[in-house]
């Protein structure tokens, strides 16, 4: 079993410190072990009290796991004074072979001081040349540089300033910055190369202890044998579910935590959507089938389709139709991409993203359609999705893009009930009758189905809006593929 070893700093509330680190580590699979440098008496309003074990007690408990456990990786966090520094750099020296990631704790999120100021120095000589990555954020990067950080360009400049301190690989967070992003820059003092890491900032007060998350995260990448770029970017992803998953809950007055487990949260609510699944409630999929039985019988017997299934429709108004399909399925998978990138479950977000590289086959990227020849109908469709995946909830795109699995599913299997022999539209017949895309129906009605019964009446309300809203809009893109009306006409 791998295992990581935090040398930090104790919260008596949890929610950063070693505390922080074992949930991280705990979480990802890994066996935590600790060094207690300091006993703080902490909550989410701040840090009232801190005291620091004595440097013997320090190199005993490092000596004392190391001798027997060992680490895959080592975690540095709140050391205090110069002393402790000190003796973690002395005991260190002796396990060079582990990798150590450094964070270099000075300030708490509340903004209370951890660390005295004239250990500053002593860490910068001691510990950035032990470290195989250190991870200041700007306040404790405009320490360490003695200078004020205020833009982008500033953050380059102190990675740069802070590798001439003896730093290998630094990590400078930039999370601090009023913007909507959380940009974080990797920069690799070897080659003297960057690279940026950006997520979409959540907007919560619950980010205590994010800093600890994260370095401990990346201490158990490195641990599982990752690369030190691909243990960032897995890390950043790690806190960034974290952190969104802890959106609403309430630990506290003032700053709350993280949510380390969220993935065990996936696997309870999996457990519930079993158990509501076995209940006697109708689910959302066959309900809304049921609701648009009336306008899928409207497309079913439109002439389009009739003379489809006869082998009798005009070839240019087939043609003509393919064409607009191409339009739509290009954006079409668009949307499953980015309802895949909002999904929260690892397997769902694996099937969305499959149905985003299937459904745009290479025929239909070989067809090119001019914009000024698009259907009206075909141009509300792909508007309302493309604004639904960009604005609204992963429910909402969900209940948006399902109509375009089921209609022509339950299409192809009844027009293949009075299809001709020899009937040259059999192909696109074939494809949307098979078991395969069948499957595929099954799979994403329960995906729809699961998120339906998760969410509040609200968001139910506007998945059923949705859903509707994209039924009439098949129609609509029937009716204008076989008039062949197009935007420009109008």
């Amino acid at each position: 079993m791998k295992k990581v070893l935090t040398i930090a700093g104790s919260d008596s509330g949890a929610g950063a410190g070693i505390q922080a680190d074992l949930k991280t580590i705990s979480s990802l699979g890994l066996y935590g072990t600790t060094a207690i440098t300091a006993i703080t008496a902490q909550n989410t309003l701040g840090v009232q009290r801190v005291d620091f074990v004595s440097a013997t007690s320090v190199k005993a408990q490092i000596q004392s796991i190391l001798q027997d456990i060992g680490a895959d990786a080592i975690k540095i966090g709140m050391l205090g004074h110069e002393e402790i520094i000190e003796v973690v750099a002395e005991t260190l020296l002796d396990y060079s072979s582990i990798p150590v990631v450094l964070d270099p704790v000075m300030v708490a999120t509340s903004g209370d001081e951890l660390t005295k100021s004239s250990a500053t120095n002593s860490l910068i000589k001691n510990l950035f040349p032990l470290a195989r990555l250190v991870t200041p954020n700007i306040y404790e990067a405009s320490k360490i540089t003695n200078t004020i950080i205020k833009s982008r360009n500033d953050i380059k400049e102190a990675c740069i300033k802070i590798s001439l301190l003896g730093a290998k690989n630094i990590l400078l967070k930039g999370g601090d910055f009023k913007s909507e992003e959380a940009t974080d820059l990797f920069f690799e003092s070897e080659n003297k190369t960057f690279e940026t890491f950006t997520s979409v900032k959540i907007q919560t007060k619950n980010t205590h202890g994010t800093g600890c998350s994260l370095s401990s995260a990346i201490a158990s990448y490195l641990a599982m044998g990752k690369t030190l770029v691909e243990s960032v970017r897995l890390a950043k992803d790690y806190l960034f579910s974290a952190i969104k998953d802890a959106q609403e809950q309430k630990v506290g007055q003032g700053r709350g935590p993280v949510s380390h487990f969220w993935k065990n949260n996936f696997i309870l609510a999996f457990f519930l959507f079993l158990s509501l699944s076995n209940q006697a409630t109708e689910k959302f999929s066959k309900k809304s089938w049921n609701s648009i039985h009336s306008l899928y019988e409207k497309i079913y017997h439109h002439p389009f389709n009739q003379q489809l299934a006869q082998g009798s429709l005009d070839k240019k108004k087939f043609a003509f139709y393919k064409a607009q399909d191409a339009y739509y399925l290009h954006h079409y998978s668009k949307v499953l991409s980015l309802l895949a990138s909002k999904m929260d479950n690892p397997k769902e977000m694996q099937e969305v993203l499959r149905f985003a590289g299937s459904v745009f086959s290479e025929d239909l990227s070989k067809t090119k359609i001019d914009i000024k020849d698009i259907t009206p109908g075909n141009f509300a469709y792909t508007n309302f999705l493309l604004k639904t995946a960009a604005l609204s909830t992963k429910e909402e795109i969900a209940a948006a893009v399902f109509p375009c699995f089921i209609i022509y599913g339950k299409l192809a299997e009844d027009l293949k009930k009075i299809s001709v022999e020899d009937n040259p539209f059999q192909s696109w017949i074939d494809l949307y009758s098979s078991k395969k895309f069948a499957k595929d129906i099954e799979i994403m009605g329960a995906i729809l189905d699961r998120l339906y019964q998760m969410a509040n009446k609200e968001t139910q309300k506007k998945m059923e809006d949705a859903y509707i809203l994209s039924s009439h809009l098949e129609l609509a893109f029937w009716e204008d593929s076989f008039t062949g009306k197009k935007l420009l006409d109008f």
